[in-house]
């Protein structure tokens, strides 16, 4: 027989407020109206006690007689009563059951019980399972409560089974999106799937491995809004070190901290001392210093002058100011899919970012494509013919650019932030940009050279050198695009440099191998390539003025990254930077004409007329005959005009 005693406690009628106040929420909630009564009673279950503590207790510690009743081992109920009963999860704190055990100890100290809490609805009236099923789903929060049965169990004490070893996910890193929806929604986390995505891509690119239950569990507590904001964001006035073996290096830690904060944050009083920041602040550090590091790798090395985009991911907003201040010219982020070591922007988070962008006068860069569009017709694509590159350039339509590119510029008009939309395949998204302008809206845009010369039938024919993002559309919207960059719309005709080596496009990609054309590496190489290109399809095949191209890839640019008084033009105090063009001379794209490490490229093949013959960079050669004549680090870095 149990040594377990069961109690139920339950408030006398006039004083039954909770029961009264839930039946109404289920009768008005729920919409239950054929419930008649609704009780609630506290149940115990107590072990390890005397008798006489007990007796005691039952009108001491358990109930107050002029306000409960109380009974023992069961309870009047109507014979059709639906009886449920409520405890906490294991792991969570039953502060009922804990206060009582303590009250228990204040009657005879030498007492040690074990007490357990739950709260059971009784319910009257025509219910059905469905009924009831709702009113169990309102009075149980799935978070910390769970539904226990009416068996008085053998006893109260807890066995703890020895644990397991950590759970791996194993294939976590490079699961398929599907099941890694799955898995997501298995586990019940805090953090949104988009959240689990980017983990993914953490493991996938840095991590190189797939992570543990333990970490994905500490990761998702990190998210938590509480958390973050109660005790992660709270101001660290007064820190202290406790004596131990860990004081010296903790400490040492500290210092350091507190010496990079305050170079970093200099002048800045938002700026103060927090768990997080502590936890951040040499991510950020890296990142002020990965700025630095790239200008003295690229500066010595560069034979013409630069400008840096800052990138634009989730997670860097609050680095945005200070890229500005470092000289970033606009900042680049992407709508649509990219590659894992990336992170694309919901339009929330655009918003967002655009918001911020806007102060400092900033330019917001965007990859327009609608991420959701193309992730849905990849799967339908992938499932007709994982190989057939018609499937390919139909999981991502013109419409799949247009809802992006009309979203961003929506957004760009609520928050008044300048916006630049990258790489711009289609004349009719062109048209959605050229009526933004005339609006009067700081809409900027680019082609490609790519855009303005090849074709789907290209990808058709060609495969893998031809697969880029947004992809090569038919050549009669190659035809109409160039009406765009002929009035003006265009603030440049961009290479979308996307180098690759030969493996990428054939073989191998970030260690996975290629089943698929979906698989293959997105991009074309085409910054040596793309002025002669460009002067072939324009002013030789269509006899589009040099001006208009002049326009369109020095001034336009120049004006819209801020760089324009120094640079764009040629005119009194800007710099002398000079392309002289042979609008005669022929030429033709060879793998051993390709002066970048990778020496494949879409053009390869191609033939044309009109060579630049020379490349002056402040008055200096840098470039002549297709050679390239000057000294490394005649280039330098030009910052944006404030």
């Amino acid at each position: 027989m149990a040594d377990v005693k069961r109690i139920y406690v339950e408030k006398k009628e006039p004083y039954a407020v909770a029961a009264k106040e839930l039946k109404q929420e289920l009768k008005s909630y729920l919409g239950i109206d054929t419930l008649s009564e609704v009780r609630v009673l506290i149940r115990y279950d107590v072990e390890s006690i005397s008798e006489d503590v007990y007796k005691k207790a039952l009108v001491t510690v358990f109930s107050e007689p002029p306000v409960d009743d109380i009974y023992e081992g069961s309870f009047p109920k109507k014979e059709n009563d639906k009886v449920f009963s409520v405890e906490y999860l294991p792991g969570q704190f039953d502060q009922r059951a804990d206060s009582a055990e303590q009250c228990v100890k204040l009657l005879n100290e030498k007492e040690e019980p074990i007490i357990r809490s739950a709260t059971t609805y009784v319910l009257s009236g025509d219910i059905s399972e469905d009924e009831l099923a709702r009113i169990k789903s309102y009075c149980i929060n799935p978070v910390d409560s769970r539904e226990t049965d009416e068996v008085v169990p053998e006893t109260l004490v807890t066995v703890f089974e020895e644990p397991a070893d950590v759970k791996i996910f194993d294939g976590f890193k490079d699961m398929p999106e599907d099941e890694l929806k799955a898995l997501y929604d298995s586990l019940g986390l805090a953090m949104t799937f988009k959240d689990f995505l980017h983990i993914q891509n953490y493991f996938h690119g840095e991590e190189k491995r797939d992570p543990s239950m333990t970490e994905i569990r500490v990761l998702d507590t990190y998210w938590s809004e509480h958390c973050r904001h109660t005790t992660f964001l709270t101001e660290l006035k007064n820190v202290t070190f406790e004596d131990g073996d860990y004081k010296a290096p903790v400490e040492k830690t500290y210092n350091e901290y507190k010496k990079a904060h305050d170079e970093m944050y200099q002048g800045r009083d938002d700026k103060f001392v927090s768990l997080m920041d502590i936890a951040l602040l040499g991510m950020k550090k890296l990142r002020a210093e990965a700025f630095d590091f790239k200008l003295k790798k690229v500066d010595p090395n560069a034979y013409c002058d630069y400008c840096f985009w800052g990138g634009l991911i989730p997670d860097n907003f609050k680095d945005l100011k200070d890229l500005d201040e470092k000289g970033c010219v606009a900042f680049k982020s992407f709508i649509g899919p990219v590659s894992p070591d990336y992170s694309s922007l919901n339009y929330g988070q655009a918003y967002e970012a655009m918001e911020i962008i806007k102060e400092f006068d900033g330019r917001a860069g965007f990859h327009c494509e609608d991420f959701s569009m193309i992730k849905n017709l990849e799967k339908i694509e992938k499932a007709k013919d994982p190989n057939s590159w018609q499937c390919f350039l139909d999981s991502r339509p013109v419409a799949a650019e247009m809802v992006a590119t009309v979203d961003i510029i929506e957004i760009a008009k609520a928050t008044g932030c300048k916006a630049h939309i990258c790489h711009v395949s289609s004349p009719d998204v062109a048209q959605k940009i050229k009526e933004a302008q005339q609006e009067g809206y700081d809409i900027t845009a680019e082609t490609c050279s790519h855009y303005l010369s090849l074709t789907d039938q290209d990808v058709l024919e060609n495969g893998p050198l031809f697969k880029c993002a947004p992809p090569l559309r038919s050549q009669e919207e190659v035809d109409r695009l160039w009406s765009y960059v002929e009035d003006g719309t265009f603030s440049g005709i961009a290479s979308d440099h996307s180098p690759c080596s030969y493996d990428e496009k054939f073989n191998e990609i970030l260690g996975n191998k290629i089943e698929n054309v979906f698989d293959v590496w997105g991009g074309c190489s085409g910054i040596q390539s793309g002025f002669q290109v460009t002067f072939n399809e324009g002013c030789v095949k269509r006899n589009v003025c040099p001006t208009v191209l002049a326009n369109a890839m020095s001034v336009q640019p120049a004006k819209a990254f801020g760089i324009y008084g120094r640079k764009g033009d040629i005119k009194p105090g800007f710099d002398a930077d000079l392309l002289i063009v042979d609008p005669e001379k022929e030429w033709e794209i060879t793998s051993d004409s390709l002066l970048y490490v990778n020496k494949i490229s879409a053009f390869v093949g191609m033939k044309g007329k009109g060579l630049p013959i020379m490349t002056m960079i402040r008055g200096n050669v840098v470039a002549e005959d297709g050679k390239i004549v000057a000294e490394k680090g005649v280039g330098t870095f030009i910052e944006k005009i404030k």
